[in-house]
């Protein structure tokens, strides 16, 4: 009995340990997990985007995007939770979860993973979750929110909101044709269809983009940033809005990135408002994926194989400096990479190229050489290459062989002069000559190679070892190397420079046994186009540029080889003086003369002759022996401006003072802000006292002086494409002046001179105000006062004053009017015989008139002055007259 209470307690104890075990075991794994995490450092907030907020009915599909809103970091998304409501109106929320259920609840409160499959959102991650929304068909106005909190603090962190409204469910703007995303340099093309019933009006519709990235800046029509507010006539690039009708589609809208300023991915959001209802679309846009790739890396190097590779970029735009290159190698081999320190593993690109450069998408760098130094006694290793950019890697694996026999001592060699080299045994036995052959190639192929033995001895290749040695016979025992073996180009040859490979086989089976290249050209010469002056030409006064050509050779170049290729980029017209015509576009010029060696101060003057091309460009590049040599450098000429100048009116009167003038670029390129600074608009021919204004691109009102300049693009701006126009409004201050005139000229245009000047005239219109003392004529008092007043603005002329005729409408039958002593009919009258005089200038003239009732008890009638320019209240006035009783 105490043995079994004994055992009993033994086995409880061992049962409480492994309860124990377990779960400090748990412990241990929780703690481990949550480590890991921190190590992760998920401490990332999310941020969502709707991809619209105005519904068009009161169903629809919603796609929502989550992602970190410092698009650097990662989130854990196990601690935030997505609530979506019916604010307004009543429904149904339908999805499908992780699993890929379809779930649908009148409002959902979840966690983001119950929606998403993972647990985390990493760095430049973009999710998408889709959600349909279903109203009650009753409603007439719903408004849906998704709002997302932080579980461990419970706070709220962002929130989106979509509404629905009946009443204006008759407005209805879609985007036609536009994607939910693009990437890099793409452009996006897409259209805005009227739904609704009514046509609508492109200065109506206010146009939004927002970058969520702020710094990224896009281009949508003709505006550009990282926002964007215009009106939809502005982005159209329309010159005066237009309509819209019911079920039609605007012209196409096109959306690219502009400037990502080192940014890799956004989200624009495009908002339509009109009449107080917003239409949106958010689409995504990303940087073109990092993808780079090894470029003429062979898989298999033998002995001291020299490989020459590139890294061609097929990505974005990325810099050298963000590149890294990794080289394992078993047993501490020693490899030359480029100019990367041999005993360093990892370096930047930049630091292997000896020079930092961007890499366009499609470019790959210059050539980099890989080469062993020490193989350490290995005789077959794999070693491997990685690429390492932005978290993107890629891996190239070479096998390398140990040569049974070495290449040596073979260097870079131009022209007929030989080349030598020497063959080492690396083998463990010994080498007979009368077992190996070896072979001349080149890249490109046609090279005419041949073997020297001595001075006189030519042998053709490929050749058996023992012929090509002076002691051939004689067997080549291990770290033993051969005599020196030489050979040469046996023919001239169009081949400007090719890579000689010298083949090493076994004369039996052909198997090789090495293979070493060696760098050939046709001459030592290295021309370059050091500099040309100017680059940029323009006007036909200005078509000469001049090239400095180096040579830092050590040889000169020789006149008849030595050739300037001039090629037309741009034009169709356009010669170069002194020039042989070589092809349609092609142009040579021979005359430059020797170029002594080591020398970089070689000058040519060059003149081009445009002829009837208006924008021309010229690709130059220096040939040699007919071949191409150096860098290609481009020069470019403009003509002169030509700017023509005209009117929608020149002929201006009474209160009409202002005019649209039309500048229209006609000179077959773009002129700049630098040309339309130099291209003025002259006044003249202005009448005295008189001034002229124009409304300026900002707003504002300026005065052009009388006899001054002002440059073209105070009026037009910084920029007018090829035959494009632009208005400006010219407004004219006449003074005192009865009649103005001026004239407006384009300087430095070569439009004709009808098409280069405007002549505006402005006549001004005579306006007299007439009233009278008293309206009503009371008695015998048949005397009444006519008070005349100049409102013209001008003093009037006797010419003006016989224009305008006094004239009785609705006169008493039998009655007169008349004026002066003695006593003339006033109705008819000319204004001038009415005042008696040649002139009026300002203010007021009285004049009396004296009315003759003949029999009439009650006479009334108007005076109106016919042919002044007043209102017809200031023109007319009328006069009563009743019979006094006794």
């Amino acid at each position: 009995m105490k043995n079994l209470k004994k055992l009993q307690c033994i086995t409880f104890s061992t049962f409480q340990f492994a309860i124990l075990t377990i779960v400090c075991f748990t412990s241990s794994c929780n703690a481990c997990d949550s480590n890991n995490k921190k190590d992760k450092n998920l401490t990332g907030i999310p941020s969502i985007q709707l991809n619209k907020s105005t519904l068009a009915s009161f169903e629809e599909d919603i796609k929502l995007t989550i992602q970190a809103a410092v698009i650097e970091e990662t989130v854990n998304l196990e601690r935030f939770t997505l609530k979506i409501l019916y604010e307004e109106g009543t429904g149904e929320i339908s999805y499908k979860d992780a699993k890929g259920s379809s779930q649908a609840e009148q409002h959902v409160e979840k966690k983001i993973t119950h929606f998403l499959p993972i647990t985390e959102l990493g760095p430049n991650d973009v999710k998408e979750i889709n959600f349909h929304i279903k109203g009650n068909p009753s409603i007439t106005h719903l408004k849906v929110s998704f709002a997302l909190y932080d579980d461990e603090n419970n706070q709220l962190i962002d929130k989106k909101s979509v509404d629905w409204n009946k009443q204006k469910a008759g407005i209805d703007l879609t985007f036609v044709g536009l994607a939910d995303k693009f990437v890099g340099k793409e452009s996006v093309k897409f259209r805005i269809k009227n739904n609704g019933k009514e046509k609508i009006n492109t200065n109506d519709v206010e146009v939004e983009l927002k970058s969520q990235e702020p710094d990224i800046i896009f281009r949508l029509g003709k505006e550009d940033g990282h926002t964007i507010h215009a009106t939809l006539t502005q982005i159209l690039g329309l010159a005066s809005a237009k309509s819209i009708g019911s079920g039609s589609e605007t012209d196409d809208l096109v959306l690219k990135l502009e400037d990502a300023k080192a940014k890799d991915a956004s989200v624009v959001i495009i908002t339509l408002k009109y009449q107080g209802k917003k239409f949106e679309r958010s689409i995504k846009w990303q940087q073109q994926p990092v993808s780079l790739e090894f470029f003429h890396l062979p898989d298999e190097l033998h002995g001291k194989d020299i490989v020459e590779f590139q890294i061609k970029n097929k990505g974005s735009l990325i810099n050298t400096d963000d590149i890294q290159i990794q080289l394992d190698a078993p047993n501490k081999m020693v490899f030359k990479l480029g100019n990367k320190k041999e005993d360093a593993s990892k370096a930047t690109l930049t630091e292997i190229l000896g020079i930092e450069r961007n890499l366009a998408q499609g470019a790959h760098t210059d050539n980099i050489i890989l080469e062993l130094k020490d193989p350490k006694n290995q005789e077959n290793a794999t070693i491997k290459l990685t690429l390492t950019c932005k978290g993107i890697q890629e891996e190239k694996s070479i096998r390398w062989k140990a040569g049974k026999i070495e290449v040596i001592g073979l260097s870079t060699f131009a022209g007929k002069k030989r080349a030598t080299f020497e063959l080492k045994n690396e083998g463990s036995g010994s080498i007979n000559p009368s077992d190996i052959e070896i072979e001349l190639t080149s890249e490109p192929s046609g090279l005419n190679l041949e073997f020297i033995v001595g001075n006189k001895t030519h042998i053709a290749s490929p050749a058996i070892l023992e012929k090509l040695l002076v002691d051939g016979n004689r067997s080549i025992n291990f770290n033993e190397q051969t005599s020196h073996l030489q050979f040469k180009v046996k023919k001239p040859s169009a081949i400007e420079k090719a890579t000689v490979i010298v083949i090493i086989r076994k004369a039996a089976d052909k198997v090789e046994l090495a293979r070493q290249p060696v760098t050939w050209t046709k001459k030592k010469i290295n021309l370059k186009i050091e500099n040309i002056k100017p680059l940029q030409l323009q006007g036909t006064n200005h078509t000469k540029f001049e090239l400095q050509i180096s040579n830092w050779a050590q040889e000169d170049a020789e006149a008849d080889k030595l050739q300037l290729q001039l090629r037309r980029i741009k034009g169709t017209q356009a010669t170069i003086v002194g020039a042989t015509k070589k092809a349609a576009d092609v142009f040579v010029l021979n005359d430059l003369g020797n170029i002594s060696k080591n020398t970089s101060n070689n000058t040519y003057s060059v003149t081009l002759e445009p002829r009837a091309d208006k924008l021309v460009e010229f690709e130059c590049q220096l040939l040699y022996d007919g071949y191409p040599v150096g860098d290609k450098k481009s020069v470019s000429w403009k003509g002169d401006p030509r700017i023509k100048i005209t009117y929608d009116n020149n002929r201006l009167s009474g209160d009409n003072k202002k005019t649209e003038i039309l500048f229209i670029n006609e000179s077959g390129f773009e002129l700049d802000k630098e040309i339309l600074e130099k291209i003025q608009i002259k006044l003249t021919h202005l009448t005295e006292d008189a001034e002229v204004k124009y409304n300026n691109r900002w707003g504002g009102t300026e005065m052009m002086d009388k006899e001054a300049t002002t440059p073209l693009a105070s009026l037009l701006g910084t920029h007018l494409a090829d035959g494009d126009s632009r208005s400006v409004e010219v407004l004219v201050d006449t003074g005192t002046n009865p009649n103005v005139e001026f004239e407006l000229e384009v300087v430095e245009s070569t439009a004709s001179e009808n098409d280069k000047k405007v002549k505006v005239f402005w006549e001004g219109k005579p306006k007299v105000k007439v009233t009278a003392e008293s309206h009503v004529v009371v008695g015998n008092q048949m005397e009444r006062e006519l008070i005349f007043r100049n409102e013209s603005g001008f003093e009037l002329t006797q010419i003006h004053l016989e224009n305008i005729i006094i004239q009785l409408n609705n006169l008493t039958a039998g009655t007169k009017v008349l004026y002066d002593d003695p006593g003339k009919n006033i109705d008819g009258a000319k204004l001038a015989d009415v005042l008696g005089k040649d002139g009026f200038k300002w203010g007021e003239v009285n004049t009396i008139i004296t009315i003759d009732p003949d029999v009439n008890k009650e006479v009334s009638f108007e005076v109106e002055l016919v042919g002044s320019d007043g209102a017809e209240h200031d023109r007319k006035t009328t006069i009563e007259w009743p019979q006094k009783t006794e």
